[in-house]
């Protein structure tokens, strides 16, 4: 469903978390469906399993490898979004549940390829037409598969298709009549974030912002780079860099060239808010809620 007929010699991306390592990657050519089935289900054991919706030309994650897609796409996390995807035409054939009550992934399987840059056009008119993660509309994002689990909270929750249908669409049938949503994140002032390098002791912060990353910022790939830190390129929207790199600390800090913060001011800057003491309070209790993870008062 997500690949139609891309070309044998590309890959499938599977990327899964690793305690205190990052993220993983295994790479796959899209004709290889029982080995695929088979790695996910080994994963899914141990961590959160993501799959590239895009099929990549080399061995990367970037979005430089992916040269063209097969589908469009909404992930939906508000309740607003779901019932705006209950009267949205055409009705996506393929729904999943993502494991988190009342998060929906949405795909809509095209009847001929477009590149990356007309396939998140589409994907934003589609989140903005109905409220979904404009975060998630980009051509190298990772969402999760069914058969896997969320493991967000403490008992992991089943990723499950509630809907697998196999019609298929033109892209101007889906999105040729929508709305262009505002303009991207970059093309607003740049967030200032603080200078001095601020940490976390809370349990499992770093884990937490790997997760963050991976889910909002996937082409981040971090990886080790002695004494507990990772290190990859900085997932933040906002920069004057062309290759910004991005440090994060055992301890939940991170430090990149734009500025320095703790999991709380990741997780809003993932987010594209522009922190402020004030909303703290509410910052701390949405990452808890999103992760469940608690963070020091």
């Amino acid at each position: 469903m997500l690949f139609g007929a891309e070309p044998a010699i590309s890959f499938v991306e599977i990327r899964h978390t690793r305690q205190g390592r990052g993220m993983g990657q295994v790479f796959l050519g899209v004709r290889e469906v029982e080995q695929w089935a088979r790695t996910v289900e080994k994963l899914t054991g141990t961590g959160d399993v993501y799959v590239g919706v895009g099929p990549r030309t080399q061995r990367a994650g970037t979005r430089e490898s992916v040269a063209r897609l097969h589908v469009l796409w909404a992930d939906i996390d508000t309740d607003d979004a779901v019932a705006a995807l209950r009267t949205f035409e055409p009705a996506p054939p393929v729904v999943i549940r993502s494991g988190t009550p009342g998060h929906l992934q949405a795909y809509w399987p095209l009847r001929d390829a477009v590149g990356p840059d007309q396939a998140e056009i589409g994907n934003r008119r589609i989140a903005h037409a109905i409220g979904a993660d404009m975060k998630s509309t980009d051509a190298a994002r990772i969402l999760r598969p069914p058969g896997t689990f969320n493991r967000k909270r403490e008992i992991p929750q089943p990723v499950r298709a509630a809907r697998l249908d196999a019609e298929v669409f033109d892209y101007e049938d889906i999105v040729g009549t929508l709305a262009d949503p505002p303009a991207r994140a970059q093309d607003r002032p740049r967030v200032e974030l603080p200078r001095e390098r601020v940490a976390d002791d809370s349990p499992g912060a770093q884990d937490a912002a790997v997760a963050l990353i991976g889910r909002y910022s996937p082409e981040a790939d971090l990886r080790p780079s002695g004494n507990g830190r990772l290190h990859g390129s900085c997932p933040f929207e906002f920069h004057e860099d062309r290759n910004p790199s991005f440090g994060l600390f055992p301890d939940g800090g991170y430090i990149c060239s734009c500025g320095t913060g703790d999991i709380v001011r990741l997780f809003v800057n993932l987010r594209g808010e522009q922190f402020t003491d004030r909303d703290l309070p509410r910052y701390r209790r949405e990452l808890r809620e999103d992760l469940g993870l608690a963070v020091a008062a």
